[in-house]
């Protein structure tokens, strides 16, 4: 009898850091393929109410905008009810994890980066360059880079914000730390996840100083090469691995990949 393949991520334990509803769809992917995923979200989202808008004219008008871009999954599951569209709206994802969450919303996307989920990857989209654009509306949570505003602006478009929801610094109790802690010290976890700067500062902050030292010591997986500056800032000093792009399938790739690699050496 041919023996059953071994899941590529049997006995690998993995720090999830994102929040609630996002990390577990990621943990759910590790458990499938026979890894340990510890759940420790860093930030939390909390929808606003009441949206907020802002403009440089007092009154935008909610059906005048050719595109709107939502900048993560957050964003279209805070926001996408809020926004006004006429048939002629052209809806644009940052990157596959939020086209997906649009597509599941029922409003597919018209513009996706073909590679990378960063502002600069869907500014080079042919459908943001268009000479008929002329009004955008960016959904997003709170302030963050403003290289979409800037570039869009320079090519002569008006740019509004919706902001949606918020960010908010993650708390984590004694008494959750020091099983944290315990499970790590016993070799637990072996990779530690960062899908952003803001939730791996946040993390830094809850570990305290013995878990600093360990994450210094860790792998750790983020998605681009300013996130893991981020981390080597942070006094990180193992491996980076960093992954082209933010959804569950890459991740969960680059730890295939990796735990492969980790096997055969």
């Amino acid at each position: 009898m041919i023996p059953a393949p071994t899941p590529a991520l049997t006995g690998l334990g993995v720090l999830v850091t994102r929040p609630a509803d996002s990390g577990a769809s990621l943990c759910r992917k590790i458990v499938a393929l026979g890894g340990d995923a510890l759940s420790l979200p860093a930030i939390v989202i909390e929808g606003l109410t009441e949206p907020v808008t802002l403009s440089t004219d007092p009154d935008p008008g909610p059906h005048a905008y050719d595109v709107v871009i939502f900048v993560s999954p957050n964003a279209v599951t805070h926001g996408l009810k809020a926004v006004a569209r006429t048939p002629d709206t052209v809806i644009a994802a940052i990157g596959k994890s939020t086209a997906a969450a649009l597509a599941a919303a029922g409003a597919a996307p018209g513009i996706v980066p073909e590679a990378g989920f960063t502002s600069e990857a869907l500014l080079a989209h042919p459908g943001l360059q268009a000479d008929s654009i002329r009004r955008v509306l960016i959904v997003r949570g709170g302030t963050g880079r403003e290289v979409l505003e800037d570039t869009l602006v320079a090519r002569g478009i008006d740019v509004d914000y919706l902001e949606v929801y918020r960010r908010v610094p993650a708390m984590i109790d004694e008494s959750a730390r020091a099983t944290l802690l315990t499970r790590w010290r016993e070799g637990g976890i072996d990779v530690v996840t960062a899908t952003s700067g803001e939730i791996l500062n946040n993390l830094h902050r809850m570990l305290g100083d013995e878990g600093q030292r360990l994450l210094a010591a860790a792998t750790i997986l983020v998605v681009s090469p300013r996130l893991a500056d981020t981390a080597r800032a942070l006094g990180c000093q193992g491996e980076i691995l960093v992954a082209p792009a933010a959804d569950d399938d890459t991740l969960v790739g680059m730890l295939a990949r990796w735990r492969t690699r980790a096997r055969t050496q």
